[in-house]
């Protein structure tokens, strides 16, 4: 092997020549493979269909209130902030785009909320056909100039064809009995030996004899829980072809810290003519039990 004395690169005068302009940082994170870690970015996005403005890519996006510049105005705290998404298709090509300044104005105890667990944003975006789909998030700090960016493959199903589908899967908690509503959608960061609940849509349900789901979670690649087949119930909702099913999973005490995949399987069963199952995924993290104090013993 030969080298060659000395090394080949540009001055930092040449480097800030075609460095992009500060508006446009924004756009280069959002379109690079490595995007911007400024400030910690979660996102959940998802394929759901409407009658009205038919499908759509949903977006939860979760970010560090402590990575944005806050500043006291009156009795409160604020910071501007903002929001972008792009869909990109298979080919690379920009689908849909959405934008969106925001300031953020907190009471002071949602402000210690923000520092301590996070905030939370949701956005849709129309996609009209059917097919794979990149979707990429970016929050800006309007003051800092802090970037931060995520990612997510999102397939929408064309529902045309009356095949079975299944939206994408929205995790949370549930703030009182099992039978309300799923509270903090989007989350995934759970507790153990807490309930895990999910809900999705099942599109085109009604036209088969006997649909069935199944919820698994996986750890690894390997399936760690399996629950039962429950019967997706049709009746007494307003649309039987967009029925909105939700489960739960008891995260048991002796499930390890760390990343998981909770795998939902619809098909029909026992039906007329085979129906191949329809698998959605989402991951989500189990959290390490915070260490208990113990007084010392005198």
């Amino acid at each position: 092997m030969r080298t060659r004395f000395g090394f080949y690169g540009i001055s930092e005068e040449e480097a800030n020549q075609i460095r992009p302009p500060l508006r446009n940082t924004t756009n280069v994170a959002l379109t690079s493979p490595f995007g911007a870690q400024d400030i910690e970015v979660g996102l959940t996005a998802f394929f759901i269909n409407d009658k009205v403005t038919g499908s759509m890519v949903r977006s939860f996006v979760y970010f560090e209130g402590k990575n944005l510049t806050f500043v006291p105005v009156n009795d409160r705290q604020q910071a501007s902030i903002e929001l972008h998404g792009v869909v990109f298709g298979d080919n690379g090509s920009v689908i849909e785009q959405y934008k969106h300044p925001a300031t953020v104005s907190l009471s002071e105890s949602d402000y210690q909320q923000a520092m301590q667990n996070g905030m939370r944003l949701s956005f849709d975006m129309p996609v009209k056909q059917p097919g794979s789909y990149q979707v990429r998030v970016a929050i800006k700090d309007r003051t800092s100039s802090q970037i931060g960016t995520a990612g997510q493959f999102v397939t929408v199903p064309d529902l045309n064809k009356n095949r079975l589908a299944v939206s994408g899967i929205v995790l949370g908690t549930v703030a009182g009995d099992a039978t309300e509503a799923i509270s903090n959608p989007g989350a995934k960061r759970f507790e153990a030996n807490s309930n895990l609940y999910f809900a999705c849509v099942v599109y085109n349900a009604s036209q088969f004899a006997n649909p069935v789901m199944e919820a698994r979670l996986f750890r690894d690649g390997k399936n760690v829980y399996s629950g039962p087949e429950v019967p997706i119930q049709t009746g007494n909702q307003p649309d039987p072809n967009r029925l909105l099913v939700s489960g739960s999973v008891k995260l048991s005490s002796n499930l390890e810290p760390g990343s998981y995949y909770l795998q939902v399987v619809t098909t029909d069963k026992n039906g007329k003519d085979k129906v191949a199952p329809v698998v959605q995924w989402i991951d989500f993290e189990i959290l390490r039990p915070e260490p208990v104090a113990t007084a010392p013993v005198k």
